[in-house]
């Protein structure tokens, strides 16, 4: 009987095992595919949530394998029109023909327009620090880079190579959520 048991242990043991590095071969199934991808176009609704006020933004967005981010907010309707580009060197925001150039804010607080930016950043390039799959839903945790105070990005994937889903946190607190929808 413990022969039996110890058999049937070992067995479970060995079969997690190797559902754990197919599960860490998508995360970086997905991680190559995102990087490789010549351009990724969706559209997204980000949620900040300031705890004294949330403030909802939808844009369309197109992100190209140099890590630029281009976008132009659809909501609000008092915001909408206004294009931006994104990327390392910083940002440049356009509405009704005047240009604003800024750097990317560093305070560890991204803007509610660079969550996309900052999303996929850290899927191209951030600590992948945990991965699981529940349901036929894949849940990726990365934290932005491979400082202590960086950000954390929990994002959730069926069958794109974007995710569907995503939050952004800082020390424990969701500073943005995010929803997708690729263009499929």
């Amino acid at each position: 009987m413990k022969k039996r048991f110890l058999s049937i242990l070992l067995l479970a043991l060995f079969l997690s095992g190797c559902s754990a590095k197919a599960t860490a071969d998508k995360a970086l199934e997905l991680r190559a595919a995102i990087q490789q991808a010549e351009t990724l176009e969706f559209s997204c609704t980000v949620t900040a949530d300031y705890d004294d006020s949330v403030f909802v933004f939808s844009m369309d967005c197109v992100a190209d394998r140099q890590g630029k981010v281009e976008f132009t907010v659809t909501e609000p309707a008092s915001i909408a029109g206004i294009r931006g580009v994104l990327s390392s060197q910083g940002g440049k925001i356009t509405f009704d023909g005047t240009a604003l150039d800024f750097g990317l804010l560093n305070d560890a607080l991204p803007t509610p327009i660079s969550a996309p930016y900052t999303l996929l950043e850290a899927l191209r390039g951030g600590n992948i620090r945990a991965y699981s799959k529940h349901d036929g839903v894949y849940h990726m945790v990365v934290d932005e880079s491979y400082y202590s105070d960086s950000l954390q990005i929990d994002a959730y994937f069926s069958q794109d190579i974007l995710p569907f889903y995503a939050e952004v946190s800082y020390q424990g607190r969701k500073l943005l959520s995010v929803e997708i929808e690729t263009s499929k």
